[in-house]
Protein backbone atom coordinates (compact mmCIF):
# COMPACT_ATOMS: atom_id res chain seq x y z
CA UNK A 1 0.00 0.00 0.00
CA UNK A 2 1.33 3.18 -0.93
CA UNK A 3 4.13 1.68 -3.19
CA UNK A 4 4.87 0.99 -6.67
CA UNK A 5 4.36 -2.78 -7.53
CA UNK A 6 6.00 -4.69 -10.58
CA UNK A 7 5.16 -8.40 -10.99
CA UNK A 8 8.19 -10.76 -12.16
CA UNK A 9 7.94 -14.18 -13.83
CA UNK A 10 8.80 -15.97 -16.98
CA UNK A 11 4.73 -16.31 -17.56
CA UNK A 12 2.58 -13.62 -16.23
CA UNK A 13 -1.20 -15.02 -15.28
CA UNK A 14 -4.21 -12.47 -16.03
CA UNK A 15 -4.90 -12.62 -12.33
CA UNK A 16 -3.56 -9.36 -12.01
CA UNK A 17 -5.58 -7.90 -14.82
CA UNK A 18 -9.02 -8.07 -12.58
CA UNK A 19 -7.91 -5.98 -9.72
CA UNK A 20 -9.01 -3.00 -9.09
CA UNK A 21 -5.29 -1.31 -8.89
CA UNK A 22 -3.53 -3.06 -10.85
CA UNK A 23 0.55 -3.77 -10.87
CA UNK A 24 3.01 -3.11 -13.08
CA UNK A 25 4.28 -6.00 -15.20
CA UNK A 26 7.94 -6.19 -15.57
CA UNK A 27 8.68 -5.75 -19.67
CA UNK A 28 12.29 -6.40 -18.95
CA UNK A 29 13.57 -2.98 -18.39
CA UNK A 30 13.14 -2.36 -14.80
CA UNK A 31 13.61 1.73 -14.60
CA UNK A 32 10.79 1.84 -17.59
CA UNK A 33 8.48 -0.25 -15.06
CA UNK A 34 9.48 2.02 -12.34
CA UNK A 35 8.44 5.13 -13.62
CA UNK A 36 5.17 3.67 -15.38
CA UNK A 37 4.21 2.33 -12.48
CA UNK A 38 1.38 3.86 -10.36
CA UNK A 39 0.98 4.43 -6.56
CA UNK A 40 -2.78 4.04 -5.44
CA UNK A 41 -2.45 6.31 -1.93
CA UNK A 42 -6.09 5.59 -1.02
CA UNK A 43 -5.84 1.89 -1.50
CA UNK A 44 -5.14 1.48 2.25
CA UNK A 45 -7.96 3.73 3.48
CA UNK A 46 -10.75 2.45 1.23
CA UNK A 47 -9.18 -1.20 1.93
CA UNK A 48 -10.28 -0.49 5.73
CA UNK A 49 -13.59 1.32 5.07
CA UNK A 50 -15.01 -1.30 3.12
CA UNK A 51 -13.81 -4.51 5.88
CA UNK A 52 -15.62 -2.09 8.65
CA UNK A 53 -18.88 -1.91 6.50
CA UNK A 54 -18.68 -5.69 5.88
CA UNK A 55 -18.31 -6.17 9.56
CA UNK A 56 -20.94 -3.91 10.60
CA UNK A 57 -22.89 -5.36 7.89
CA UNK A 58 -22.62 -9.01 9.32
CA UNK A 59 -23.44 -7.28 12.81
CA UNK A 60 -26.32 -5.70 12.06
CA UNK A 61 -27.61 -9.27 10.77
CA UNK A 62 -26.97 -10.87 13.24
CA UNK A 63 -28.94 -8.52 15.68
CA UNK A 64 -31.83 -8.36 13.60
CA UNK A 65 -32.00 -12.47 13.42
CA UNK A 66 -30.49 -13.53 16.73
CA UNK A 67 -34.08 -14.65 17.82
CA UNK A 68 -34.53 -16.58 14.61
CA UNK A 69 -31.25 -18.76 14.40
CA UNK A 70 -31.27 -19.54 18.21
CA UNK A 71 -35.36 -19.71 18.71
CA UNK A 72 -35.55 -17.46 21.55
CA UNK A 73 -38.28 -14.55 22.40
CA UNK A 74 -36.63 -11.30 21.62
CA UNK A 75 -38.25 -7.77 22.42
CA UNK A 76 -36.45 -5.39 20.43
CA UNK A 77 -38.56 -2.46 21.58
Amino acid sequence: MKKKVITMGIVHSNKFDYFKYTPQKYSGNIIKDIYNSKIYGYALDESIDLTINYFNGIKNYLKENRCNLYYINCDLT
